[in-house]
């Protein structure tokens, strides 16, 4: 995830041949390794995209964003998720350099469309009243959501083996926010992180 992110990202654009030979080690180490076929099968097709991913920030598409940033998929997603929670949502997000105001306003219409490819996992788009972008300066709630984020980030260490203070108190809370959709490889992945592997802790 992280190699990809460092191609995508418009920082990849200023180190393109690091970010590209990055990524495409990741993928020939996650083949080696794999020991389920379907996976072994899928990364197999995956390391044939050089040459697409090579040309990823030669010719872009889409003037507003012609990365494939994290940020613009990953706001969306998240009104969308609240909207399931509270109903009409108004997003604000911290000041990033990705986050222009085209951006915004690309972010808003995304989450208002309806997204599925058939019509067994299709999804209603979100009720959306605004998308601003605000400082932490102003807005308590954006120092809030990096605390947030921070909390999160140490349950992530606590399931992987890196036990801490932090991690051992916060992940009755922050197990409540892991839905279904959220980026970790279990069918539930708020039961996985309420436990933690047997595994030797990273120094």
């Amino acid at each position: 995830m992280s190699a990809f992110v460092a191609l995508a990202s418009r920082r990849g654009t200023s180190r393109q041949d690091e970010a590209l030979g990055g990524f495409v080690a990741a993928l020939d180490q996650a083949w080696a390794a794999s020991t389920r076929k379907a996976v072994t099968a899928l990364l197999a097709r995956l390391r044939g995209t050089r040459d697409y991913a090579a040309a990823f920030h030669e010719d872009p598409a889409d003037p507003v964003f012609p990365q494939l940033e994290m940020l613009i998929p990953a706001v969306a997603q998240t009104a969308r998720r609240w909207d399931r929670r509270v109903g009409r949502v108004s997003v604000l997000t911290d000041e990033q350099q990705m986050l222009t105001d085209d951006a915004l306003r690309t972010v808003r219409e995304y989450a208002c469309a309806p997204v599925g490819m058939t019509l067994l996992t299709r999804e209603r788009g979100a009720d959306v009243a605004a998308v601003v972008r605000g400082s932490s300066v102003d807005h308590p709630s954006i120092q809030l959501a990096d605390l947030l984020a921070g909390a999160a980030a140490a349950v992530a260490e606590r399931h992987e083996g890196n036990l801490s203070d932090v991690g051992e108190g916060l992940w009755p809370v922050i197990t409540s926010f892991v839905e279904q959709s959220s980026l970790l490889p279990y069918d539930d992945p708020a039961a996985q992180l309420r436990s933690v592997k047997e595994r030797s802790v990273r120094r």
